[in-house]
Order: C-alpha cells, then sequence, then structure tokens
C-alpha cells in the first residue's frame, strides 16, 4: 500500500493505492498453503468469485450494477484467511464457498503508525466505496469498520 497526500489549499485528502497480490484460490484444501505462503503481516483482503458477479441494484438507481466480490477484511494475513476456513464463522462466507469457485487478493499494510489502525481505515474506506457505488455491503460482510478520526476530508482508493 502506498499512501499519498492531495491535499490542496481548500481540502486535505489521501490517495491510497492498494497493491493486490495476485489471484490467489480459496478453498477448504488451501488452509496450509495460506498459512505456509500469505506472509504474517496486517493487512487488507478481499474474496471474490472467479466465475460469477453479483447482481445490486441500489434504492433510487436506474441501472443495475454486477461485482463479483463476496467479502472485505482486515488483520494479520495469514491467520485471518486460514481462519475463514478452518472455522467458518460467517455462515455467509461458508455458504459461498460451497456454492462457487472462490479466490482472494491480499496487500501487506506497514501499520507503524501508532495513532491510527492502516488496515482498518482501509478495509473501511473499501467497505464505503463498495457501499456507495453498489448500495450494500459485500453479501459475506455484517458490519462496516467504525469511522476514523482521520483528518481528512477525502480518502481515495
Amino acid at each position: 500500500m502506498h499512501i499519498y497526500d492531495k491535499s490542496t489549499a481548500k481540502t486535505s485528502a489521501l490517495l491510497i493505492k492498494v497493491n493486490w497480490s495476485r489471484e490467489l484460490a480459496f478453498s477448504g484444501r488451501q488452509t496450509n498453503y495460506i498459512l505456509d505462503n500469505v506472509p504474517n503481516a496486517r493487512g487488507v483482503y478481499c474474496i471474490y468469485a472467479k466465475d460469477y458477479k453479483f447482481e445490486y441494484k441500489p434504492r433510487g438507481a436506474t441501472t443495475k450494477y454486477w461485482s463479483p466480490l463476496v467479502y472485505i477484511g482486515s488483520g494479520w494475513l495469514d491467520k485471518r484467511l486460514s481462519s475463514h476456513l478452518k472455522h467458518q464463522k460467517n455462515n455467509v462466507l461458508a455458504e459461498y464457498l460451497d456454492k462457487y469457485e472462490l479466490a482472494y487478493r491480499f496487500d501487506r499494510i506497514v501499520d507503524n503508525d501508532p495513532g491510527l489502525d492502516w488496515p482498518n481505515v482501509v478495509e473501511g474506506g473499501l467497505l464505503q466505496r463498495f457501499e456507495d457505488k453498489f448500495g450494500e455491503l459485500p453479501p459475506a460482510n455484517r458490519r462496516k469498520e467504525p469511522p476514523t478520526d482521520l483528518a481528512v476530508d477525502r480518502l481515495l482508493l
């Protein structure tokens, strides 16, 4: 992840560029692979259907939108991703695992700012952008991260 200051005299804005990893399969057979090959680092990740897009029609919109995204999350990458597969505490995500061929991508986020939890900031920003466009959260996300006290007018992802 790279953060660029795009502030002007009138507004303050940060541009966050997420550098997603290559696509990796997300299935029960991958639990050990994830623990062995995904970095033990904090970051953000997304889980999506490889060959399917889900339909959204936001309230008041005249067109439909389509997205393959199933879940957006953050935390310790290897532990969170393998936990989703091993423990399946998220019932909706577990249902999608049974019905669709899923994949995931991730990006490490250096979290050396004691004032902010950057992985949560990025996750919250991604979820807000998704909700703004599609009218709701990805199907397996139960809640949004609370907004941060980040002193910027815009967070561009």
